[in-house]
C-alpha cells in the first residue's frame, strides 16, 4: 500500500506544483523577517512570507490587506 500511496502523493501534490522553490531560511531571510515584523506588526508567518519574497524579489499575490505594505517595498527594492 506504501508503493500506491508514494505514487498518488506524487502524481497529485509534487508534479503540479513542481515549478515551485523551496527556499530555506537563513539568516538575511530571518533579519528582514525580524525587521518587517517590528514595522508592520504582522504575524510572524506573514512576516516569513513577506521577507522570503523580498529575498527571492519574487511577486507575492495575496488578498490580504495587512501585506499591501510589501508592495512598496518592492518598488523601493527595484529602483535601487
Amino acid at each position: 500500500m506504501s508503493g500506491n500511496s508514494d505514487t498518488f502523493r506524487f502524481k497529485y501534490y509534487y508534479i503540479p506544483f513542481s515549478f515551485l522553490e523551496i527556499v530555506y531560511i537563513d539568516e538575511e531571510i530571518a533579519i528582514k523577517t525580524i525587521k518587517i515584523r517590528e514595522e508592520n506588526k504582522i504575524k510572524l508567518p506573514d512576516a516569513i512570507i513577506c521577507a522570503t519574497a523580498l529575498y527571492k524579489k519574487a511577486k507575492l499575490i495575496t488578498n490580504y490587506e495587512k501585506l499591501s505594505f510589501l508592495y512598496d517595498k518592492m518598488i523601493e527594492q527595484k529602483s535601487l
